[in-house]
C-alpha cells in the first residue's frame, strides 16, 4: 500500500501486492489486493497501447514526410485513431482533418482548372493563369498555406506561393 499510495513505485506495489496475495490468500485484504492488480494491470496496459500508439504516430509522420503518400498516410493514422484515447489519437484526427482539406482543395482547384468541354488533344492540368476569376488564386495561396503551416512541406508551399504572386 506505502509503495503504491504515497511512493508511487509500481514496480515495488505490484511485487508487494502479488507476495502479499501469493502467502495470504484467506486475509480479509484479499479481495481489495487482487482487484488493485487488475487495476495495476489494465492501466499498464491502456499506457503499453498509448505508447505504442506514439510510435506508431511517429512512424507514420515519418513516412509522409518522405513519401508525401497522403493515402498511405491516412490508413496509418486511421489504426492509430482506432485505439485508446490520447494526445496521439487527437494529432492523428487532426492530422487526417489536414489531410481531407488538402484532398478537397485540389479537388476543387481540378474543377476550376479543367476545361468543361473535352478535346482530342490530351490537356495538362496546369496552374490557372492570372486571367481566370481569383477565387482560384485564394484556393492556390490556401493550399500554399496548408502545405506552409500544416504540412511543412516548404518546396511545395513555395511552389504555390510563387503561383499565386506570378
Amino acid at each position: 500500500y506505502i509503495s503504491d499510495y504515497y511512493l508511487n513505485d509500481m514496480g515495488r506495489a505490484v511485487k508487494h501486492y502479488q507476495a502479499f496475495s501469493d502467502s495470504f490468500p484467506e486475509h480479509n485484504y484479499f479481495p481489495r489486493v487482487e482487484n488493485r492488480l487488475k487495476i495495476i494491470k489494465t492501466d499498464l496496459t491502456i499506457q503499453k497501447a498509448i505508447s505504442q500508439q506514439g510510435i506508431d504516430y511517429k512512424n507514420a509522420i515519418q513516412f509522409f514526410q518522405e513519401k508525401k503518400d497522403f493515402d498511405s498516410t491516412k490508413v496509418l493514422l486511421n489504426d492509430i485513431a482506432q485505439g485508446e484515447y490520447s494526445q496521439y489519437k487527437d494529432a492523428a484526427n487532426r492530422m487526417k482533418a489536414v489531410i481531407r482539406d488538402y484532398q478537397e482543395l485540389t479537388e476543387e482547384i481540378y474543377e476550376q482548372t479543367v476545361p468543361s468541354e473535352k478535346d482530342s488533344v490530351d490537356t495538362m492540368i496546369a496552374i490557372p493563369t492570372a486571367t481566370v476569376e481569383s477565387k482560384t488564386d485564394s484556393l492556390i495561396y490556401r493550399l500554399a498555406d496548408l502545405f506552409h503551416h500544416e504540412l511543412e512541406f516548404m518546396d511545395s508551399a513555395v511552389y504555390y506561393y510563387k503561383e499565386v504572386i506570378f
